[in-house]
C-alpha cells in the first residue's frame, strides 16, 4: 500500500500524513506531491540533524558494497571485500558491522513515552523506571531508521541479526 491509498481508503489524515510521514498533500486534489514532499522531508532531516547538534556526515567514508538484504525500509545489509555490513537505505552511511547492533551507530533521541500516542498513560503510573520513547536516526542523513519504547536502563533492542 501507498500513502496515496492510505489517504484514499480515509487510513490516515492529510494533516496526519504532514505530521507523521512529512508528506505535502495538495489540498484541492488532496494527492500526494511528490516534489514538495521530497523536498520538506530533505528539510526535516537537516532540522533534526540541527536538533541533535550534528553537522550531517554527509562527507563521511562510505563503503560502496552491494546490497544483501533490505533488512528493514531504512536499513540494508551490504558486503564488500572489507566483510558484511548494515548501511543506511537513504544514504550508504555505513552503521556498523553485521554482526553489531546497528542501533549503537546510530544517532539516538530519547522523547516521552507519550510522545509516542496520545492515548498513552505516563508509565510512572504503573512502573518505577523511566521509559523513553526512542528514535534512531541516521548520522549520514537523518533519516529515522527505528523507534522503540523501553526502559532507560534497558540496552536498545536488537531487531536485525542476521547470520551470514
Amino acid at each position: 500500500m501507498s500513502l496515496q491509498s492510505d489517504l484514499d481508503g480515509f487510513f490516515v489524515s492529510a494533516q496526519a500524513a504532514h505530521e507523521i510521514y512529512g508528506a505535502v498533500i495538495d489540498p484541492r486534489a488532496g494527492v500526494v506531491d511528490r516534489a514538495a514532499t521530497a523536498a520538506h522531508r530533505a528539510q526535516l532531516r537537516e532540522r533534526r540533524l540541527q536538533r541533535l547538534g550534528i553537522e550531517s556526515q554527509r562527507d563521511s567514508p562510505r563503503r560502496s558494497g552491494s546490497k544483501l538484504v533490505e533488512s528493514s525500509l531504512a536499513v540494508h545489509l551490504y558486503r564488500d571485500s572489507a566483510g558484511v555490513y548494515h548501511g543506511c537505505a537513504k544514504c550508504g552511511f555505513v552503521l556498523g558491522e553485521a554482526g553489531e547492533n546497528y542501533k549503537l551507530h546510530a544517532l539516538r533521541e530519547d522523547l516521552s513515552v507519550m510522545a509516542a500516542s496520545p492515548r498513552i498513560a505516563d508509565p510512572i503510573t504503573y512502573i518505577d523506571n523511566k521509559v523513553s520513547f526512542r528514535h534512531f536516526y541516521c548520522p549520514g542523513c537523518g533519516t529515522l531508521l527505528d523507534t522503540e519504547i523501553a526502559a532507560d536502563d534497558v540496552a536498545p533492542l536488537r531487531d536485525i541479526e542476521i547470520q551470514v
